[in-house]
């Protein structure tokens, strides 16, 4: 969508194959990277890769930029060795909490990524160790949501998220992004909370399987994880 944009078109995804890499921005060869890689570039050129691989797990070696968002006292942007853990970012660099809150929950990788509780507080951040837990490092966003956050309201923020991102090119997308915001929104008042969230899962397990790109694919992160860790919490309220 991106290279569709540039080349003043609307930005919606291509089909694939020819990938970028053989027909990309014009209908040359593209390589499209983000900042951080091509960054990562010149101190590897200037001091080997043996050096660079010193950081890190022996799976993950490397480094990883994480921005630190959210109920801290000191949000910002840290390069941290891979394996870095959850509690030594949000209360060593972030400060811990503000305002002497609580930690309810962190939303790890952006929106698209997995929202887990304190218990996961102590896993290693590297892309095998979150991904085997249902999640992924994504952009390397840290949003910490304190025990003043409503999760049923913090779910539908997430879904209009993804609903206003919506290209609108891929039915499950289109469709199924406003059918979640739909669902939510019934969370408030209903009595059969626990078939909804139900429902909200195997919608979201099906735009997985069908959405024509990761947009739709990945809602399904936030939302079975906030089922998985704060599904009572919701049922309660």
């Amino acid at each position: 969508s991106l290279i569709e944009s540039m080349e003043g078109k609307r930005g919606i995804p291509r089909l694939k194959p020819p990938f970028p890499g053989t027909r990309g921005l014009r209908g040359f060869p593209t390589v499209v990277n983000n900042v951080e890689t091509l960054a990562n570039i010149a101190p590897i050129m200037l001091k080997g890769a043996d050096w660079f691989r010193s950081f890190g797990t022996k799976s993950c070696p490397g480094t990883k930029v994480f921005t630190i968002l959210g109920d801290v006292r000191y949000t910002g942007i840290v390069e941290l060795p891979m394996g870095t853990t959850l509690r030594q970012i949000i209360f060593g660099y972030g400060g811990g909490m503000k305002e002497q809150r609580s930690l309810k929950a962190v939303h790890l990788g952006g929106s698209s990524g997995a929202v887990f509780d304190e218990s996961m507080l102590d896993i290693p951040l590297d892309y095998d160790s979150v991904r085997i837990r249902g999640g992924m490092l994504g952009s390397g966003a840290i949003l910490v949501l304190s025990n003043t956050v409503n999760m049923r309201d913090y779910l539908e923020s997430v879904l209009m998220f993804f609903k206003h991102e919506s290209c609108g090119k891929c039915v499950p997308c289109r469709i199924g992004t406003a059918r979640l915001c739909d669902m939510v929104k019934l969370l408030e008042t209903a009595a059969n909370k626990e078939e909804i969230l139900n429902e909200m899962d195997k919608l979201a397990r099906t735009m997985n399987k069908t959405s024509f790109c990761p947009l739709g694919q990945s809602l399904l992160f936030p939302v079975q994880s906030i089922h998985k860790y704060f599904g009572d919490e919701i049922l309660r309220s």
